[in-house]
């Protein structure tokens, strides 16, 4: 294959205009130096692509199968140049976001709408469901940033930025026997049926952190597989949840749920927008990333 483009790319003004002068004005290049590049094009090719008649340069049988394959290269090329300039210009592409399912509820649903006018033709989709999922995704490029609540697990080094924190709290329905009106420790709470996500899951870790230290076994009734699946069965009175308070302050503040009030709080989580600073950022995402840096 020949290396210098530069031949083709001479060889391919030459065959439009049929013309050196003309090709060498286009290029920006001497006569001569046109007409010796193809002379070069043609010694690597081994045929004459070109012919002189009374009529003026013409193409050669060879020369005219070599243009029509070169023309349709830099077609390719032409079209690739505009397929970059309009994703430089967030006219076009596709941008593959990772998401907690708590985060997308509590962060990213409400910033949607800024997000489509920001980008209006560009393909948003979200990936993920827990912490451990979505971080995997990032760590081997399927996505490209992610939106994280602490813990992240710790194999998992990511370049993160702080943008907004979540606090959880123990819930239960309205109609779950116990007294709302007292304050309760965690030894109290581990007397009632608990409902929580599975284990291997960082937000059970974090929940059993805050039972253990003041040495309280947590041990839920009812395991489920992400955070969302905790609240149907807290609402049907078969236990006590506990939930970011974002998630469910509208629901306790229409009465169908109730807070429980503990003696110490569980300590706020940290919500981070994180990129895996060993995978390449594309344009897109970087515009995408600015859009967050003021939260």
């Amino acid at each position: 294959m020949i290396c210098n483009l530069e031949y083709y790319r001479t060889f391919f003004m030459t065959a439009n205009f049929l013309s050196f002068t003309k090709a060498a004005d286009q290029l920006c290049l001497t006569q001569p130096a046109v007409s010796q590049s193809v002379k070069k094009l043609e010694v690597e090719l081994g045929c004459n692509l070109f012919t002189r008649s009374s009529h003026g340069l013409e193409l050669t049988k060879e020369g005219t199968v070599l243009y029509e394959h070169v023309k349709k290269a830099f077609a390719e090329l032409q079209t690739g140049e505009r397929q970059l300039n309009n994703m430089t210009d967030l006219k076009m592409g596709e941008l593959k976001i990772g998401a907690t399912e708590t985060s997308l509820h509590l962060f990213l649903a409400s910033k949607l709408p800024e997000i489509r006018q920001r980008f209006p033709k560009i393909s948003i989709s979200f990936a993920g469901s827990t912490i451990r999922d979505t971080c995997q995704k990032l760590q081997s490029g399927e996505i490209e940033a992610a939106f994280l609540i602490s813990p992240i697990p710790p194999e998992f080094q990511f370049q993160l930025t702080n943008i907004g924190s979540v606090q959880d709290v123990p819930v239960a329905g309205p109609s779950f026997p116990m007294d709302f009106g007292r304050t309760y420790t965690q030894a109290d709470l581990a007397n009632y049926p608990l409902i929580a996500v599975e284990e291997g899951n960082s937000v059970r870790d974090y929940i059993e952190q805050w039972f253990l230290e003041y040495n309280v076994l947590f041990t839920p009734e009812f395991t489920v597989r992400s955070t969302g699946l905790v609240l149907p069965l807290v609402e049907q009175n078969l236990g006590i949840g506990i939930l970011p308070e974002n998630f469910v302050s509208k629901k306790i503040a229409d009465g169908e749920l109730k807070q429980i009030m503990t003696q110490t709080a569980i300590k706020p989580r940290t919500l981070y927008l994180a990129i895996n600073p060993l995978q390449p950022v594309s344009a897109i995402c970087n515009q995408f990333l600015e859009l967050f840096q003021t939260v």
